[in-house]
């Protein structure tokens, strides 16, 4: 009986520890530090239409081949024969204010050289906390994927000193625009473009 008490014990220690992770908590109620992290997607029809995506968006805009990088939201829905749905959009927007830990993404990953940002439902549960570490090794590996810091020089407000302001020249935020991507339980795949976005 002590032996069955013990693994009990033991047990819910583990998920207790688990879910703490999880959600961003440590058990003195304070939010720890989470850490983005590089996966592998495994969904093969999620990825053949990135790829799609990928090359229509290289067609629109040669430049994106170089600069940007993709976003992908699990959408939610209530259709019974939908598995999953998905919104994949582009984007351009730098991740140089650290403090601004909402912007960052929980996991990342890559689809033909470019770099895919996830973001996830468990994202509108939990208040991201990033440790500064992990933001900053972030920061090293989008990078390659923005545009490049330029210093411009503008006016001070006594209009005599001038000062120069780091800027990204042709950066812009994508508020509209990509596709959602609805998989059904018969395999049948529907591509659509966002409505929502």
């Amino acid at each position: 009986m002590k032996k069955l008490h013990k693994k009990v014990v033991y047990l819910f220690a583990f998920f207790l520890q688990l879910n703490l992770a999880v959600f961003g908590q440590n058990p003195n109620g304070a939010t720890s530090q989470l850490q983005i992290q590089r996966v592998d997607l495994k969904d093969s029809i999620l990825i053949q239409e990135i790829k799609k995506f990928i090359q229509s968006e290289i067609v629109k805009e040669k430049g994106f081949k170089v600069v940007g990088y993709i976003t992908i939201s699990k959408i939610r829905n209530s259709a019974n024969d939908i598995i999953k749905r998905y919104h994949i959009n582009k984007n351009y927007v730098n991740f140089d204010e650290l403090k601004n830990d909402s912007q960052f993404p929980l996991f990342y990953s890559y689809v033909d050289s470019k770099i895919i940002l996830l973001k996830g439902e468990i994202e509108s549960f939990v208040d991201k906390k990033f440790s500064n570490r992990s933001k900053k090794h972030f920061q090293r590996i989008i990078e390659p994927f923005l545009y490049k810091v330029k210093l411009m020089q503008a006016p001070s407000i006594d209009g005599k000193s001038k000062k120069k302001t780091p800027h990204r020249e042709g950066e812009r935020i994508q508020l509209h625009g990509g596709i959602d991507v609805s998989i059904f339980i018969n395999g049948r795949v529907e591509v659509m473009p966002s409505k929502f976005y």
